[in-house]
C-alpha cells in the first residue's frame, strides 16, 4: 500500500519544515509500532509518501489494517511551539494485493496500480482507504 500525508505542502509552509518533520517522524513511528511483523517491510518512498507491503496477508487483512492505520493517525496530536490548537494530521491510502489471479504482470504494473488508487483516494476527499477490489 501507498500512504501520503494529506495536505502535507500546506502543512510545512504553514508551521514549518522542522514541524514537518516532527510529522514525517511521528507517522513513521506508528507505521513502525502497528506494521510491525517479521515479514512486513515499511519505507519512506519521499517526501511525504511511505510504502508498506504485507507479505503473508489476505486481502481483507490488507484493508482492515489499512483503515486501523488511516483512524490511529488521525489520533496523533502534534503539539506545536507556536499554535493554540494543534492540526489533525490525515492520510490517503492506496493498495491492492497480488494474489492467485496474478494479474499483475510486471513489480511496475503493481506499483503504478496502488499509487493510482492513492491519488483516486485524495481525489475524491482524501483521509480514506482506496483498495483495488478484483
Amino acid at each position: 500500500m501507498f500512504i501520503d500525508i494529506d495536505h502535507f505542502k500546506k502543512y510545512n509552509d504553514e508551521y514549518g519544515h522542522l514541524q514537518g518533520d516532527y510529522c514525517l517522524i511521528a507517522v513513521a513511528q506508528l507505521l513502525k509500532q502497528m506494521f510491525s511483523r517479521v515479514y512486513d517491510f515499511v519505507a519512506h518512498f519521499g517526501g511525504e509518501k511511505f510504502v508498506v507491503i504485507l507479505s503473508e496477508t489476505s486481502q481483507e487483512e490488507a484493508i482492515r489494517l489499512a483503515e486501523h492505520f488511516r483512524k490511529a493517525v488521525n489520533c496523533i496530536e502534534m503539539p506545536l511551539i507556536s499554535a493554540a490548537k494543534a492540526p489533525k494530521i490525515t492520510v490517503s491510502i492506496g493498495g491492492n494485493t497480488h494474489g492467485q489471479t496474478q494479474q499483475y504482470l510486471t513489480v511496475e504494473s503493481f506499483i503504478r496500480s496502488a499509487d493510482e488508487l492513492l491519488y483516486l483516494a485524495k481525489d475524491q476527499g482524501r483521509n480514506q482507504v482506496r483498495y483495488h477490489l478484483p
